[in-house]
């Protein structure tokens, strides 16, 4: 057996061998995956079974996994991957990273974090276009070319570890980047 996971050899066992279980972790960027598995049998039984477990989630703690990529359609593979601290840049004309363009690119950020039950309203404030996912449910669309303007979203969270994910691209021009959140409301203690 053979398999590649985006183009990388992650396991290479191509040999006679009796049933066995072979194992490799590879951090993902998110969004599509090339996997390509190939098997040869030689003689008795057959057996090809391939499984994938997620061991963790997006960056967690107090850093954002920021995925750059040189268009608008954060499509192909990240040129720049890194830890961002917040999302709070304004790059103006110039470029978010070495090997990025200073127009036409695209960020995915995505982080977990705890939070206590309630209401939370996040803000973002961006130059260009922008969408936010909270725990998978989409709070914020504003996938459009404009000058700096804010966004808004509410949603009301169970507690726990919740998932963040957003998405901005920059077209021409000034770029900004900018996210925040605040509890609206909570629920009351329980005596």
């Amino acid at each position: 057996v053979r398999l590649w996971i985006n183009g990388r050899l992650l396991i290479d066992r191509w040999y006679d061998q009796s049933p066995a279980a072979h194992s490799a972790e590879m951090d993902l960027p998110g969004g599509a995956t090339d996997v390509r598995m190939e098997y040869f049998e030689n003689v008795g039984g057959a057996v090809a079974q391939l499984s994938r477990t997620k061991l963790s989630g997006p960056a967690s703690g107090s850093a954002w996994r920021g995925e750059y990529f040189n268009n608008k359609t954060l499509s192909g593979k990240p040129e720049l991957v890194r830890n961002d601290n917040n999302i709070d840049f304004n790059w103006g004309n110039g470029s978010p990273g070495k090997g990025i363009n200073a127009d036409n690119f695209s960020v995915r950020w995505t982080r977990s974090i705890n939070l206590a039950p309630g209401r939370y309203r996040f803000t973002a404030v961006t130059d260009d276009g922008v969408r936010l996912w909270v725990n998978g449910t989409q709070i914020i669309n504003d996938w459009v070319d404009r000058k700096p303007t804010s966004s808004v979203g509410e949603i009301t969270l169970p507690g726990g570890t919740v998932e963040i994910k957003m998405e901005y691209y920059e077209n021409v021009g000034g770029a900004k980047a900018n996210l925040t959140r605040a509890a609206v409301t909570t629920p009351p203690v329980q005596p």
